[in-house]
C-alpha cells in the first residue's frame, strides 16, 4: 500500500472536477493511462484464454490484480514486442528528505499513487508512463 499523508488525502479530495481538466492534474491522465493499459492487456489475455464470458471467481488469477507485469508474462508477448519485461518501479517524491530513504514500488501501485495526488520521481514516473504508452499501443494493434 502507497503511504499518503492526511494532507495528500484532503488535497486530492479538495481538487474540483473542473481542476481535473488542466495540466495541474496530469495525474489523473495518468491514472486513467495505467487503466487503460491494464483493460486492454486484460482483453488480450481474456482471448488468449479464449474467455468470451465472465470467467469463475477461481479461475481469474491475472485478471483480478493490477501486476501489469504478471499480465504480460502471462501473455508470452514475443521478445520484440513492447512492452517488454515488467514495467519499471517507482520512487515517491517527498518533501525535505533523503530519496535513497525512500523504497521502490512496483507499477501496480502507480494508479493509487495518482488518485491520491502523491507525487513521484519525475524520471521513474517518465519511464513508467513510456511503458505504459508501449503497452496501450501494443493493445490497440490486437483488438
Amino acid at each position: 500500500m502507497i503511504p499518503a499523508t492526511r494532507r495528500e488525502y484532503a488535497k486530492a479530495f479538495n481538487v474540483s472536477l473542473a481542476e481535473y481538466a488542466t495540466e495541474a492534474h496530469r495525474p489523473v491522465t495518468f491514472m486513467l493511462l495505467f487503466y487503460r493499459a491494464e483493460c486492454g492487456l486484460k482483453a488480450l489475455l481474456c482471448d488468449a484464454r479464449r474467455l468470451s464470458a465472465r470467467p469463475a471467481m477461481n479461475d481469474q488469477g491475472c485478471l483480478r490484480t493490477h501486476n501489469l507485469g504478471e499480465i504480460v508474462r502471462e501473455l508470452k508477448l514475443p521478445a520484440n514486442a513492447q512492452p517488454s519485461g515488467s514495467p519499471p518501479t517507482f520512487r515517491l517524491r517527498r518533501e525535505k528528505t533523503d530519496i535513497k530513504a525512500w523504497p521502490s514500488y512496483s507499477a501496480e501501485n502507480a494508479h493509487a499513487v495518482w488518485r491520491y495526488g502523491i507525487e513521484m520521481e519525475a524520471a521513474d514516473q517518465g519511464k513508467l508512463i513510456t511503458w505504459l504508452n508501449h503497452a496501450v499501443t501494443y493493445v490497440q494493434g490486437k483488438i
